[in-house]
Parts: structure tokens; C-alpha cells; sequence
């Protein structure tokens, strides 16, 4: 029985109709576009909520959740008005907190007298129904009540304009139109709405968006709860088999027994014995091949997404790991900060714009409604972390989490960079960051080598990161998608680990890199030590390099390899399903950001070590210098130490180490490069050029004089004393006058026009009607 059972609204009782048409009609889409009015399907909503399982799961949840959170009245001072306040503002926290306190017992709803029960059943209503109705009682010239009453949704019938305008509203109409019934004000009944309609005055509930999923959830549960019933016996055809016979007699005593066993509630315990062999051909699925176990999962996780509800926050067992702890404080973050919050909205406005403003503007009373705060400061680190590469002060990264400067001014002004970033600019060499080496004792020529490894490292790193946690993510998904689909029953190693198949993988990534490092380490060392260049030396050391990084790749994967199997071991040793252990598997350690930096970093480390050394070898280097950091006991021991190349190719940094090595070579391998001539404009070059000394080109005069060697001719550099004089021995001195005059002319001419100012070009663009250039006009 319920409140709307014997109304007319309510609907009637027809005799049971059977067939396709009918079913589709209950269960399918042909249900939702039929003459039901929202009365009906709000009818409908609410016995959902008292037959399904997870629609009352996830409505009880937001509902309990939204209505356990502390509230409290506030004066127009933002004072908070206690419970004992006296006068008017008394009466408003009596009628919020005892709601029907002011009406004879008789005219209490017994089970909405208080205010957690009226604003639970408010709440229930709009998430169901979309909406729900307070019945302000008694209500004086100002429109304030004397108590509350509660108005089941489904009961009232909206009296609206022509133009959709409400002027009232019916309640418990005798027709599906509305017709009839009781009239109430339209300020009498203060409606609640989870969302504003998209037309009319009718809301539209969550159940509206779950109706199908609940239909396939009950129709699951009946036909489990039918195949249970019969102890398993599922519906099929028996029959002879072929080229059998069974008498008449003997066939009408078969089919008796069969409707005995299959009708009989013990069903599975009769045991009926043919004379014969006989066919049973299976006409209902089982619930196997239904996959009703998955089907009901999927229809649980869709409903609780209806409501914004996670699954943890809903009693339900969910995967997790070592860091599911946070996971489990993200998902109540969710549900507070989504669904609840939502739910509390709805709540406090109407009641705060719709009720408690009636008492103004004598009294400003404002409900309160203590939503808890969730102070996760992940993003703001997630932030600070991302700009670590940004040159910023260590105030404005402090700023960048909320914490206040320091007070130490020096501090607070310094601006710290990772010692990876290093100076480059193009057409020079690298400046090298001290990582220890007491650079008064290294040459100039062996600073050099000092940058190189960190511009690889700047320039290789960031990529070889990506395509490595690409390639992580993929081993990792390849993985986890053989542990689900094999399960338990086979676990041995080869049966989700492909040796082969993952070095590759991570081949594909490595040597591509490798042999880049090896191209720029080699061409640089070739650049710095070219007075004892090896020919054909970089096919070498690339070769090794390749050779090097292939066994490094074994131990990598070796490494993966241990820590999936320790996963599978121990989700299995912990009762998880074979879902459950693949996502273990693809949230491990070894498959995320972190662990694709540390390869990235200590392989581009390995590579340019294994590269610098095998070049200084190829060009005869006996002994290299250790350059490293202070960071731990073993990189401070052989800082500045020398290594014959031997030693020194056995030496393995750590990851992420800072190891780097320094040739010591003779003088002859280090002479400074030739310093380029410093660049100057086109008009200098210009004005240089015409100053120069001319250049005159005067032929030697033929003087046939016989006995007498051949003339010389001195030609004198021009200057500002006479023309120069040519001294002819044995004939006359020839007289040559050059005139300067128009030279000097024509380079003062060319002076004033590169410095005298331009006159910019104007082009006007005369178009038609069409837009069409018909004339270009030059000023």
C-alpha cells in the first residue's frame, strides 16, 4: 500500500497480457514514449527505488550523505543564531528544526515531524523524481507558514497560462489532464527541483537515465532467482533420438514423469529413468552464458554514474594497492564535491530564496550548510613541479604551494636551476657546469670537454622519456591482458612474459637514441682531438655502444620481469580476481612516469660513457680524468682522480649519476682554435673597402734600346704629394698624374646615401564593389 494506491491518477488493474509485444512494451524503449504522464512515471521512479538494489544504494548514499551535514541559521551580521533564540527568530529555527511542532497531533505526518525526516524525503524525491513538493500550512499576509507539510510529487498537476505561466497547482486531480481535485496557491506549495526543467514545470529525476539498466538488473535477478528455483533446471526440448521408437503407452508415462520432475520444486533431487536414449536440446540460456555476473557489474557501475556515486563510497569492494588509501580520499572527494554538493544546492537555495526571504526586509535570517573542505594540495605540487625547469625565484615557487618567502632576502631572490640545464647557444660550444672538478687546475682546452655531456643529456633525455613510457605502457597493457584472460590456472612465467618480444621493445626505443649519442660524441671528440684522427673510428664506437646497450636492455626488463611476477604472486596469494590482478599489474611502479626517467637518464649516462671513452681510445688517449659530484661517498672518492682508459671503462655510475671523464692529453692534440673575425656592418665593410689604397695598373712603357737591360719600373703608393714618378733608366722618365678628385667624390656620395634618411614607399589598393584590385597607387 501507498499514498496514491486507490486515485485515480494511480492507474488500474488489467487482466495479464502476454507476448513480444507486450514484453517490449514493458521493458523496452516502446514504455518511455506512451501516454504516461509524469505523475505515473514518477509513481514508477519511487517503487524503484524500493525494488532495485543499486538505484537505492546510490540514492541512499548521496541522501545520507547531504543531509548528515551540519546547518546552522545566521543573522544579517553573519552572527550564528542559536537554537534557544527567542522571537521571530526562534519561530524560524523551530520551524526548520520541528517542522509540524505548531500542529495538533492529528494533522502531523507521524513520520516527517523532524527536520532529518522532511529533508530525507525531499531529498530522495528530487533525485527520483526530479522534484518534491513543501506544503506551506497556514500562512499569514506575508506568505510565512505556521508549519510544514510534505507533498508527494506524483500528486500534483500544475495550473499554467496559455504561455506555460503557473498560477497554481491541483492536488490529487480525478483525470491524468488534471481536471478536478483539490486547488492549492501557487505560494502555498514550494517546489524543489534537482535541475531546472527544459520546459514545463515538471522535473526530471535521475531514475529517468538509469530505466533501462534497472530493467536489465531485474530481469537478471529474475531469471537467476528462476533457474535457482528450479534447482537448475533450464527449459529444453527431449525427444527420441533418431531411429529410436517408443510406444504410445510408453511415451504418454514419459512425458507424465518429465512434467513431474521439472514441475516439482525438488526438481534437482528426482531422478527419472528411460528405457531408450533420448535427446535433450537446451532452450534457455544458462547464466553463464548470459555472463549475468559481468552484465550486473556493468549495470551496477552505470547506475552509480548516474548518481555520481563511486563505487568504494558505496559499500562495494574495489582493487587496490599500496597507495589505495589516497585513492579511497579521492573518491569521497568526488562524491562530496559532485553528487552531495549538488543535492545540498538544490536544498539550501530553495529554501533560503523561496522561504526564508519572505521575512525580509524586517529580518535576514540565511541558512547555512557546512560542506566539509578538502584540502588537496596535490595539484599545487604537481605545479611547482612542472615549472622546476622555469627560472623563478624561490619566492614565487614558494608562492606556487601557498607558502609564505623565507625572510632570508638572499634566498628568496636566488633563482636555482637542475644542474641538467646547461648554456648553449648556436655556433658556439657548450659552457660547462662545475660538478666538482677544481677547475684551476684543468685547461682551458680540457674544459671543454666539460659540456658536452650535459647538452646530450638536455638534448636527448626528453624524448627518449616519452617513447620510453609509451613503450612501459604498452608492456604493461600486453601484460595484464594475458593475466586476465588466462586467470590463475596458469601462471608460469612464459605465459605472460615473451623475452624476445619485450627486449625488442625496448630496443626499438634504446639503440636509436644509442646511436645518436654515439654520432654527436664522436663528431665532437673528432672536432677536439683531429691531430690524431682514426679513420673510420665512429662505425667502431657506435658498434660497441649498440653491443652495450642490448645487454643493458636485458637487465632492464629482468628487472621489470621480477616485479610483475612478485604482483601476480601476491594478488593471487590475496584472494584477487584475475581483473583485479591486472590492473594491479598496470598500476606497478615499474610501468610509470618515474621509472621511464630513471632509463631515460641512466642509459643516456651509460651511452655517452661508453661513447667518450671508446673515441679517446680510437685516438690513442692512455688516461682520462673522473669528474664528478659530492653527493655520496663513492662519486667524491674519485673526483679529480685519473683512470687509466682500462680502469676507467670497468667504472659503472649509478643511476642517475653525474660521472663524466676528461682526456688527459699532450699539447699537440690541444691547440686553440682560430678566433673568428669579428662581423661589421655592410656600410663599414662598404666605406673600408673604398678607402683603401687604389690600385693602379700601369703598363710598362717599351723602350727599344739596344745593349741595355730591360727597364724597371717603380710605381710609388698614391698620396697626397705629387704624382708618382716613373724612373726609366737609359730614356726618359714618363710623368704619370692620377686625379683623386673623383674618387674622393663618389665616396662621399655613397656616404650620404646610406646615412641620409629613407622615405618610406606608400602603395595605395584602389578595389571595385566586388572587392577586385583595380588600381595600385605608389606615394
Amino acid at each position: 500500500m501507498n499514498e496514491w494506491d486507490g486515485t485515480s491518477w494511480a492507474g488500474t488493474v488489467t487482466k495479464a497480457e502476454t507476448g513480444s509485444f507486450v514484453a517490449n512494451l514493458q521493458y523496452g524503449t516502446y514504455l518511455s514514449v506512451l501516454s504516461r504522464s509524469p505523475q505515473k512515471i514518477m509513481c514508477e521512479a519511487q517503487a524503484l527505488y524500493h525494488s532495485n538494489l543499486w538505484i537505492r544504494t546510490a540514492e541512499s548514499v548521496v541522501t545520507r550523505k547531504a543531509i548528515g551535514l551540519p546547518w546552522h541559521l545566521e543573522d544579517a551580521e553573519d552572527e550564528e543564531i542559536p537554537d534557544n533564540a527567542s522571537g521571530e527568530l526562534g519561530r524560524i529555527v523551530a520551524l526548520l528544526e520541528k517542522p509540524q511542532a505548531a500542529l495538533p497531533p492529528e494533522q502531523r505526518q507521524e513520520a516527517l515531524v523532524t527536520h532529518r525526516a522532511l529533508w530525507s524525503l525531499t531529498s530522495r524525491h528530487i533525485g527520483l523524481c526530479g522534484m518534491a513538493y513543501w506544503y506551506l500550512d497556514q500562512i499569514d499576509g506575508q506568505g510565512i507558514p505556521l508549519a510544514i507539510l510534505y507533498v508527494n510529487p506524483a500528486r500534483v498537476w500544475p495550473v499554467e497560462t496559455e504561455n506555460g505561466r503557473i498560477i497554481g497547482w491541483v492536488l490529487d486531480a480525478k483525470d491524468a489532464t488534471g481536471r478536478g481535485g483539490t486547488p492549492v496557491p501557487r505560494e502555498q506549495l514550494l517546489p524543489f527541483y534537482l535541475d531546472p526543467p527544459d520546459q514545463g514545470a515538471y522535473g526530471q529525476g535521475l531514475v529517468a537515465a538509469a530505466w533501462q539498466k534497472a530493467q536489465i538488473t531485474n530481469l537478471a535477478d529474475r531469471h537467476a532467482a528462476y533457474v535457482l528455483g528450479t534447482g537448475g533446471r533450464l527449459a529444453g526440448i527431449v525427444a527420441p533420438k533418431v531411429g529410436s521408437t517408443i510406444l504410445q503407452e510408453q511415451y504418454e508415462q514419459l512425458v507424465r514423469e518429465f512434467r513431474v520432475v521439472n514441475e516439482a520444486p525438488d526438481a534437482a533431487k528426482r531422478t527419472t529413468i528411460v528405457r531408450g536414449p533420448i535427446d535433450f536440446i537446451q532452450t534457455a540460456a544458462d547464466p553463464a552464458e548470459l555472463a549475468l555476473i559481468d552484465l550486473s557489474k556493468m549495470n551496477r557501475d552505470d547506475i552509480l554514474a548516474v548518481w555520481g556515486v563511486p563505487p568504494s563510497q558505496a559499500g562495494i569492494p574495489t582493487a587496490g594497492g599500496l597507495n589505495s588509501g589516497e585513492t579511497r580520499k579521492y573518491d569521497e572527494a568526488v562524491l562530496m564535491q559532485g553528487a552531495v554538493h549538488d543535492r545540498v544546492q538544490a536544498i539550501r537555495e530553495t529554501i533560503q530564496y523561496r522561504l526564508l526571504d519572505r521575512w525580509q526586509p524586517a529580518l535576514i535570517v540565511d541558512l547555512e550548510i557546512e560542506e566539509p573542505a578538502f584540502d588537496d594540495r596535490t595539484p599545487a605540487f604537481e605545479l611547482a613541479k612542472s615549472s622546476l625547469n622555469i627560472p623563478l625565484t624561490n619566492e614565487e615557487r614558494r608562492a606556487l604551494i601557498g607558502l609564505d618567502p623565507t625572510g632570508d632576502e638572499i634566498f628568496d631572490k636566488d633563482v636555482l636551476l637542475p644542474v641538467t640545464l646547461v648554456s648553449y647557444s648556436a655556433g658556439s660550444e657548450p659552457e660547462p657546469v662545475p660538478t666538482g672538478l677544481p677547475f684551476g687546475k684543468a685547461t682551458a682546452q680540457q674544459r671543454r670537454f666539460l659540456g658536452l655531456r650535459r647538452s646530450v643529456e638536455t638534448r636527448f633525455v626528453p624524448a627518449l622519456r616519452k617513447m620510453l613510457g609509451e613503450a612501459l605502457r604498452a608492456q604493461a597493457k600486453v601484460i595484464a591482458t594475458k593475466v586476465r584472460a588466462r586467470g590463475s590456472k596458469d601462471m608460469k612465467q612464459g605465459t605472460w612474459w615473451g623475452t624476445d618480444q619485450e627486449d625488442e621493445r625496448l630496443a626499438k626505443v634504446l639503440r636509436p637514441s644509442a646511436a645518436g649519442i654515439a654520432e654527436i660524441v664522436t663528431k665532437r671528440t673528432d672536432e677536439l682531438l683531429s691531430a690524431g684522427k682514426a679513420e673510420g673510428f665512429e662505425e667502431r664506437v657506435a658498434a660497441r655502444l649498440v653491443k652495450r646497450t642490448g645487454e643493458r636492455i636485458t637487465g632492464i626488463n629482468a628487472t621489470t620481469r621480477d616485479a610483475v611476477a612478485a604482483a601476480i604472486e601476491q594478488g593471487f596469494a590475496d584472494g584477487l580476481s584475475p581483473a583485479q590482478v591486472g590492473d594491479l599489474i598496470e598500476g606497478l611502479p615499474a610501468f610509470d612516469v618515474a621509472r621511464a626517467e630513471l632509463v631515460a637518464r641512466t642509459e643516456s649516462m651509460f651511452a655517452y660513457n661508453d661513447a667518450a671513452l671508446g673515441s679517446y681510445g680510437e685516438f690513442g688517449v692512455a688516461e682520462v680524468e673522473a669528474v664528478d659530484g659530492d653527493k655520496d661517498e663513492e662519486c667524491a672518492a674519485r673526483n679529480g682522480r685519473t683512470f687509466s682508459l682500462a680502469d676507467a671503462a670497468g667504472i659503472e655510475d649509478h643511476p642517475n649519476g653525474t660521472l663524466d671523464w676528461v682526456p688527459i692529453v699532450g699539447r699537440a692534440y690541444l691547440e686553440e682554435p682560430r678566433k673568428a673575425e669579428p662581423m661589421v656592418d655592410a656600410f663599414t665593410a662598404t666605406i673600408r673597402a673604398m678607402q683603401a689604397p687604389p690600385t693602379v695598373n700601369i703598363p710598362a712603357p717599351i723602350v727599344n734600346i739596344e745593349a741595355t737591360p730591360a727597364p724597371v719600373v717603380n710605381v710609388a703608393a698614391p698620396a697626397p704629394s705629387p704624382a708618382p714618378v716613373v724612373n726609366v733608366p737609359a730614356a726618359a722618365a714618363p710623368i704619370v698624374n692620377i686625379d683623386m678628385a673623383p674618387v674622393a667624390a663618389m665616396i662621399a656620395e655613397l656616404k650620404q646615401a646610406f646615412l641620409a634618411p629613407r622615405t618610406p614607399l606608400i602603395k595605395t589598393v584602389i578595389r571595385d564593389k566586388d572587392g577586385r584590385i583595380e588600381q595600385v597607387v605608389e606615394a
